[in-house]
């Protein structure tokens, strides 16, 4: 399941930077038991993680099997991130705050290949552009 390791693992940094919350997590976590045949252990774990802290959670999720793969949990993140500012633009500076330490860090290598423009994503995350309508 490397596509629900991927999604686990952007989730769990998403929930580091503030990106999300524990019952944004734990409603996706619900979508997977629900969609999946046999899920994995662990999402029973995060299903159940209401009250914890976010580091806990993000914790939870990474002991998904398998390894995530890097470009696809940036485009994963950065995807988020677009999520996050179109429907709360109050949080653009955050966005910010979160795309550069992503570049930082060197987890932004897929930003360039996202599915959405990501240059208008960080013009309006620092204050340059508007927002699409």
């Amino acid at each position: 399941m490397p596509g629900l390791r991927d999604e686990a693992e952007a989730l769990a940094k998403a929930l580091e930077f503030g990106i999300c919350d524990v019952d944004e997590v734990i409603a996706w976590s619900d979508a997977q038991i629900l969609r999946e045949e046999s899920p994995l252990v662990v999402l029973y774990d995060v299903s159940l993680a209401c009250n914890r802290y976010p580091q806990d959670v993000a914790d939870m999720l990474r002991q998904s099997a398998g390894t995530p793969d890097k470009a696809n949990v940036g485009r994963l993140l950065v995807t988020l991130l677009d999520g996050e500012l179109k429907r709360d633009a109050g949080r653009a500076s955050l966005i910010a705050s979160t795309l550069y330490h992503m570049a930082l860090a060197e987890e932004a290598d897929a930003l360039g290949q996202a599915t959405f423009n990501a240059s208008t994503t960080w013009s309006v995350a620092i204050g340059v552009g508007k927002p699409k309508a």
